[in-house]
């Protein structure tokens, strides 16, 4: 019983110095507002060091990966949520609001992640083979691919396993359904769902503001 007790507490200290030694790692490619967390198993990966091209805010929790290219910029508003196996991929510009949900297995992607012309696809494999050059960096060869900025609103549910593809702008206070792929521009207070993602259903506006609802909650 002494034994047991005795490995479980160093299994705990073993497990708090890796979770601190992450946090040390995000603080050097990442700038991060007050009472972040993370956990195990999240990751953040920014291509050019550079801190200011991902911008985190106060009181938010990531539990996915994060990898940002050197030409890109990430921002995450406060109070949003990132659950585990989600992943935001920034070859330019991502934009995600304050008090967003995104939940587990959620695909977010302002790029193709590889080249459409045939020729240059060719090109790719051959690069990305065993024995082939590659590519410097990340290695990934985003930057070959078509890209545009994805900007999700304040207070947006994104359901699991959903994928927000790139060019897609997501108004305030939307739910994108379990599951959904979007290509095309979400309406604030809207629900969607499918794939492609259609609207389902209207949801009612606030006479307030989102950050005016924030603030009256916070008070209490």
């Amino acid at each position: 019983m002494v034994l047991y007790s005795l490995v479980k507490t160093i299994k705990k200290k073993y497990m708090q110095i890796k979770l601190q030694n992450c946090l040390n790692n995000f603080q050097n490619i990442a700038l991060l507002g007050t009472d972040f967390e993370t956990e195990l198993g999240a990751e953040i990966k920014n291509e050019s060091g550079e801190q200011w091209r991902i911008k985190i805010g106060n009181n938010v929790k990531m539990m996915g990966n994060i990898v940002c290219k050197a030409s890109g910029q990430i921002s995450i508003g406060d109070y949003s949520w990132i659950e585990e196996h989600s992943s935001i991929q920034c070859l330019h510009s991502v934009i995600i609001g304050s008090f967003c949900g995104i939940a587990a297995g959620v695909l977010i992607t302002d790029n193709n992640n590889h080249p459409t012309e045939l020729e240059d696809r060719i090109s790719h494999r051959i690069r990305v083979a065993p024995g082939g050059p590659g590519y410097p960096g990340l290695k990934n060869g985003w930057e070959l691919s078509n890209y545009a900025p994805v900007i999700i609103g304040d207070a947006v549910w994104i359901c699991g396993g959903s994928t927000i593809l790139k060019g897609v702008t997501i108004g305030d206070g939307a739910i994108i359904a379990r599951g959904s792929v979007l290509t095309k521009d979400v309406e604030a207070y809207t629900v969607v769902a499918g794939n492609p993602a259609k609207k389902v259903k209207e949801l009612k506006r606030p006479q307030e503001s989102i950050l005016e609802i924030a603030e009256r909650i916070l008070r209490k």
